[in-house]
């Protein structure tokens, strides 16, 4: 959405911290940094608020986190 710095992303399989098989996670972004502010267990598209949303296609393992 317009004027939002955050991003949702919505994945139906990511790769957590501290777990070796895919599960489903939202996180959100800074989109002005690209950090990751949050990584929330399961689909909450309802955290949103005003942010964008992106669903990742369940095909797609999602790796979240940082490279500085």
């Amino acid at each position: 959405m317009a004027g939002s710095s955050r991003l949702v992303v919505l994945a139906p399989k990511a790769l957590l911290p501290g777990s070796d098989l895919p599960q489903a996670a939202t996180i959100e972004v800074d989109v002005t940094t690209g950090k990751v502010l949050d990584v929330h267990h399961g689909l909450k598209p309802d955290i949103a608020g005003g942010a964008e949303v992106l669903e990742v296609d369940e095909s797609k393992i999602l790796l979240p986190g940082l490279i500085e």
